[in-house]
């Protein structure tokens, strides 16, 4: 319980940063659009078109609320396009993030998919300082949580619908007083500082018929890591998890569900 605590403002912050992962779900082209949502996606969708330059710039403001980071803003923009007719969409996407108790962060990614989906490129760096209150037996103190996450994932296709791949992530956060005059106590103290880097197998069978707004069909997503901390007492560690999602219309003309299931581990 003392590791999650420290851990959910920093992943508070990346939540919103994450979503640049999927800016590249549907090949957009010719349009600039700003919009509180994801309703542009509709319309890009039926002017799908192919190369680098028919793609579109799509910016995204989502108002945040948070009762550890207060009320803030989000503000996601993405380059969108589709490399070849047979292969998913690429995109490239910035976020930025600031909240009321002058949390911030920002991120970068780039997502590439190409020769009909035989190679797949998906990067994201993000970096945040977090500001937070810390429980402890000495009661609330205001603390600041630095890091910084690296990611990066080649897949190979061996068809146009599963592909295996290597990842690789980078975690480096740090954990210092808010204020002067105070010491982190026990047991915290202990996890002030931790890098982490965690390699890891991937594999991948996409059945939808829509990236973005699938409404049949499936996707299976599996994946097995092994962390190695550089610095701090977390330990190494073993996880892995399997995703599975099934789509399907069960009105016809209608609306479409989505079935989901979820298995983790870790050692």
């Amino acid at each position: 319980m003392t590791k999650l605590k420290k851990k959910a403002p920093f992943s508070t912050s990346l939540c919103a940063l994450t979503f640049l992962s999927v800016l590249p779900g549907t090949a957009m082209a010719g349009s600039v659009t700003i919009e509180p949502g994801v309703e542009p996606f509709d319309t890009a969708q039926e002017e799908e078109a192919v190369g680098f330059r028919n793609g579109s710039l799509v910016a995204v403001p989502i108002p945040t609320s948070d009762p550890t980071l207060g009320s803030g803003l989000t503000v996601v923009a993405g380059y969108l396009f589709t490399l070849d007719a047979g292969s998913k969409p690429s995109g490239i996407g910035v976020a930025a993030l600031r909240t009321s108790n002058g949390s911030e962060a920002y991120g970068l990614a780039a997502n590439f998919a190409f020769n009909n989906n035989r190679w797949q490129i998906e990067t994201l760096f993000a970096d945040a300082n977090i500001n937070y209150d810390l429980f402890t037996t000495l009661g609330e103190l205001p603390v600041r949580q630095d890091g910084r996450i690296i990611r990066a994932e080649l897949s190979y296709g061996i068809t146009p619908d599963f592909s295996i791949g290597f990842a690789t992530r980078y975690l480096d956060t740090s954990i210092s007083p808010g204020g002067s005059g105070f010491q982190i106590p026990p047991p915290f103290d202990q996890f002030l500082n931790m890098k982490i880097i965690s390699p890891a197998l991937v594999a991948e069978w996409d059945r939808r018929d829509d990236t973005i707004y699938p409404t049949k069909g499936f996707n299976l997503k599996a994946q097995v890591s092994h962390s190695y901390t550089l610095e701090g007492l977390t330990g190494d560690y073993s996880k892995g998890f399997v995703n599975y999602s099934h789509y399907f219309n069960p009105i016809t003309n209608g609306g479409h569900c989505c079935t989901r299931f979820d298995l983790r581990g870790q050692r």
